[in-house]
C-alpha cells in the first residue's frame, strides 16, 4: 500500500490510496474540483519530490529536472522530460504521482502528460558519420579536404 505522509506539517494527515478509492467511490457526486496555478503545482511538485524516500538518484533527478506546464481549464498537468528513459520512469510513477497531487491540489481531476524534450540542437553526435557531418556544419571546407585526400568517414 502506498503511503503519502506529510512533511512538516502535521495539521494533514497521512494519505493512503485507498482513502482516493474510498473517497471516489460514491461516483461523480463526490469528487473535489479545487482550481490551482502554476505555482501552487510547483509547490506540490517539489514536496512530492521529497515524500519518497525511495525515489533515489534517477528518478529523482528526472521528477526534479522535469518542466511542469499546467492547462487550468482542463487541470491537466504536462511535464518535459530529456528522453524516452525518463519518459518510462515517471510512466512506472505515474499512478503514486497522481494520487499524490489530486490529494494535495484537492482535485480529483487533475491529469498527467509526459512529453519528451525535441532538443536536436544539444545532441552530441556519436558515430564517425555525425561527428563528420557536425564539423562540415561548422567548417564546410572540410568537405573538400576530404574529397581531395580520398579520405573515408568510417574509421
Amino acid at each position: 500500500m502506498i503511503e503519502v505522509t506529510p512533511k512538516k506539517d502535521t495539521s494533514r494527515k497521512v494519505f493512503k490510496l485507498r482513502d482516493i478509492e474510498e473517497e471516489n467511490a460514491g461516483g461523480r457526486e463526490n469528487r473535489k474540483e479545487t482550481a490551482f496555478n502554476i505555482e501552487k503545482l510547483k509547490e506540490a511538485w517539489s514536496e512530492m519530490s521529497s515524500e519518497f524516500p525511495e525515489w533515489t538518484g534517477n528518478m529523482k533527478a528526472t521528477v526534479d529536472a522535469g518542466e511542469l506546464e499546467l492547462n487550468e481549464k482542463d487541470y491537466e498537468v504536462f511535464l518535459t522530460v530529456r528522453n524516452k528513459i525518463q519518459k518510462e520512469r515517471v510512466l512506472k510513477e505515474k499512478n503514486r504521482i497522481l494520487a499524490y497531487l489530486r490529494i494535495y491540489l484537492q482535485n480529483n481531476y487533475i491529469q498527467l502528460n509526459i512529453k519528451i524534450k525535441n532538443n536536436e540542437e544539444n545532441l552530441r553526435p556519436y558515430t564517425p558519420l555525425d561527428k563528420y557531418a557536425a564539423m562540415v556544419k561548422k567548417n564546410p571546407a572540410l568537405k573538400e579536404l576530404k574529397e581531395k585526400l580520398g579520405l573515408d568517414v568510417d574509421f
